[in-house]
């Protein structure tokens, strides 16, 4: 994850087109974009010259300014502390990847009948195989469980809306982001 207002310079064997820089700075790049992610501005070298150094972040002032900002940096701690664990469960990536399916439909969905799935998911995994296999399903039960019946601002340990929806959102981003670490992308493996 980058900062936003990160600065990179970047260099192409053939210059782009004006025109393909304005539809990028339009459309933005990357996936989320619907959510505000990816949003991109192309500067000439001669503005970039003025730009050397990050200026510090002041936490304070973010949080005074934005009501939200709390709540969001809240939520990306958790993710980040928490994909650590998920990644070193044994679980393989495919595995993850479909309990994190099984929460997305959940999300889509929006109701309580996509979360049966999930439940029986674990109930087949947990209960209906070999022990070895369910030893491998029992943590990850425990912290999808935990998400989903703690109220959000117990779980991110500041004031937050506790709406199901944002449970599974923050269900969902934490194992993607765990199956990032477990492949190595978030730590230049």
């Amino acid at each position: 994850m980058y900062d936003r207002g990160s600065v990179f310079k970047l260099e192409c064997s053939q210059p782009p087109s004006p025109q393909r820089l304005r539809a990028l700075e339009r459309e933005g790049l990357g996936m989320r974009r619907a959510e505000g992610y990816g949003q991109v501005l192309f500067l000439a070298p001669e503005a970039l010259e003025g730009i050397r150094e990050k200026e510090p972040l002041r936490a304070e002032a973010i949080v005074a300014d934005r009501p939200g900002a709390r709540l969001r940096r809240a939520r990306c701690a958790y993710i980040m502390r928490q994909a650590q664990a998920v990644s070193q469960m044994p679980l393989s990536r495919s595995q993850l990847g479909d309990i994190q399916a099984l929460c997305e439909k959940a999300l889509v969905q929006k109701d309580e009948a996509a979360w049966d799935l999930l439940e029986a998911y674990f109930k087949r995994n947990l209960a209906e195989r070999n022990a070895q296999r369910a030893s491998c399903f029992a943590a990850i039960q425990k912290l999808v469980v935990d998400v989903w019946t703690h109220p959000l601002s117990e779980t991110l340990g500041v004031p937050a809306p506790d709406i199901k929806l944002e449970r599974l959102r923050l269900l969902c981003a934490l194992f993607n982001h765990s199956r990032k670490l477990e492949r190595g992308e978030e730590e230049g493996r």
